[in-house]
């Protein structure tokens, strides 16, 4: 007889069909098994059970967090630079502080990494010069990666090891940002950041990353994260320690997994390429780790203003480029689709979203599949009429509300007005269009937790400057709750097993502090999690 918990005096969301609130749950094996009033609940009673009096506490569905980097969030980063703000960052003297202790504990010549700066948090409102940093890393190499994780800072020594300073390592010129006497600064944008990316890692073995990815899930258990749709990283090498660590035992979360290299544009179609021609596609796996969809970078970031527009960006009147022509992404797209891959791609600009839905269209009309469920990571820049087009091809946009509360003062800077309109989360459900929400964690601080993406979701403030970004835009706590569960499951073809509380389901389960009804966002943000249950175990518990 499988053991059964039995969960009476709560409010429980069952973020079912009708947003039912229940009382009461009941546990057996891996599956709920009832969802109703605590008098039903306690008739499942025996002498075996584990009751729990969750006293007028919320009990939600296990978090599904439909974009995060939780792979690579799981390598060590003893020997890193921390740049955040929240490490006391608050100028550029204050990073080159926090290099020397580094430097203290590598080899000479060894290469020095570091991330987490955001150059809207700094003083001198501007990045780091390579100058700067070779004053006290002259003997090692130095990347210092923006909290977007799409531009860098390098010092000297590792511009002239990657051959950016005499032109030997084949950099695309539009993304080494140089000074008014054509030199190299050390700022390096898109696929040139990508590439010294390449250059700069180091693989820990697989038993540190193994140790690493179980350590940071058992975070993520601490948050009620139950699923995650990992971004992705290096493809193939990703997927390989997962399933390792998942054998091993050590995997607390549900992985579903996006095919995506972050070395530069030809490692990515390289991975493509791979995928297509193992002859797996999407789903290929099982509940607890799957293989998602085929993924390619279209533009660049939001809040380092990198994205492809139509329109120039307020702050320098310039489009920014998209790393793929339209030509590229649909034959790329074509053969992923006609092989049965589920599609994504990061397209935050109007102008990178507009491309990714032109080679949906054209691949859906050359080989017509019912319910691809092709999806856009981000999909921030997006007016009506991309709406209207992402409705009508049953497309996923994947927002990331949070990144208001990071980053607004970079959106109102990049942006002007458009920022009233981005991340259009009412407008999404307004129309009909699924919108599961992902925090893109670690990029910026906070990020990991979704009582803090669902409390974007529903006010949309900017912390720095403690305005609200586009009220319009802001959605109820119900319907943000159902994008960071149900939705999320949607996503990822698993809506019938888990998502939402309802008997038959995959028992994920979550029980908060205190009750959300009637909460503000910021009394959300304060809350957190009491006890997380993943296939009926408890897998965190406060």
């Amino acid at each position: 007889m499988s053991k059964k918990t039995v969960i009476v005096n709560g409010v429980v969301h069952t973020v079912d069909a009708s947003d039912s609130i229940a009382e009461a749950l009941v546990l057996e094996g891996n599956r709920i098994v009832y969802v109703g009033s605590s008098e039903e609940a306690k008739k499942y009673i025996d002498s075996e059970a584990n009751v729990i009096d969750a006293q007028g506490k919320s009990v939600v569905p296990g978090f599904i967090d439909s974009h995060i980097h939780a792979a690579s969030a799981g390598t060590p980063q003893d020997l890193s630079v921390d740049a955040s703000k929240e490490n006391g960052v608050s100028c550029i003297d204050d990073i080159l502080a926090l290099i020397p202790p580094i430097l203290a504990q590598v080899k000479k010549g060894e290469w020095v990494l570091g991330n987490g700066y955001n150059e809207k948090n700094l003083k001198e409102d501007r990045h780091p010069t390579r100058w700067e940093l070779d004053r006290v890393t002259p003997d090692n190499p130095l990347m210092l990666t923006h909290t977007s994780g799409h531009v860098c800072v390098c010092n000297s020594l590792a511009l002239k090891m990657a051959g950016v300073l005499d032109g030997s390592g084949n950099f695309p010129e539009e993304c080494v940002i140089k000074d008014e006497n054509g030199e190299p600064t050390g700022f390096l944008k898109e696929s040139a950041a990508f590439m010294m990316m390449k250059i700069a890692a180091a693989e820990p073995a697989e038993e540190v990353l193994m140790n690493g990815i179980s350590r940071l899930t058992g975070y993520l258990a601490s948050l009620g994260i139950t699923t995650v749709h990992d971004a992705g990283y290096s493809a193939a090498s990703t997927f390989r320690i997962l399933q390792k660590t998942r054998e091993a035992g050590l995997l607390k979360c549900r992985f579903y997994v996006m095919m995506w290299s972050v070395y530069g544009k030809e490692a990515q179609i390289e991975t493509i390429e791979t995928q297509i021609n193992s002859g797996f596609f999407t789903n290929f796996g099982d509940e607890m780790l799957k293989k998602g969809p085929l993924k390619i970078m279209i533009d660049g970031s939001s809040s380092a203003g990198t994205c492809a527009t139509r329109e120039p960006l307020s702050h320098n009147g310039q489009i920014m480029p998209p790393v793929f022509t339209q030509e590229e992404i649909d034959e790329l797209v074509l053969k992923g689709h006609k092989a049965g891959f589920q599609w994504t791609a990061h397209a935050i600009g109007d102008r990178a979203i507009e491309m990714c839905l032109n080679a949906y269209e054209k691949a859906q009309k050359a080989y017509p599949r019912k319910d691809a469920r092709h999806r856009i990571e981000h999909c921030s820049l997006c007016p009506s009429d991309l709406r209207k087009r992402i409705k009508e091809l049953g497309v996923v946009p994947i927002p990331n509300p949070v990144f208001f509360t990071e980053w607004g003062q970079n959106y109102l800077a990049y942006y002007g007005e458009r920022t009233e309109e981005m991340i259009p989360m009412r407008s999404f459900l307004d129309e009909g269009i699924i919108c599961p929400i992902g925090s893109d964690a670690p990029t910026g601080p906070g990020f990991f937790n979704p009582l803090n993406s669902i409390a974007a979701a529903m006010d949309r403030m900017c912390f720095k400057n403690q305005t609200a970004l586009g009220k319009k835009e802001a959605i109820t706590l119900e319907e943000a709750l159902r994008c960071m569960t149900y939705y999320g499951a949607y996503a990822s073809f698993d809506e019938n097993i888990k998502g939402s509380l309802e008997a038959g389901k995959l028992a994920d389960v979550v029980i908060l502090s205190d009750s959300l009804i009637g909460k503000s966002p910021e009394e959300i943000r304060s809350m957190h999690v009491e006890k997380t249950f993943m296939d009926g175990e408890i897998v965190y518990e406060a």
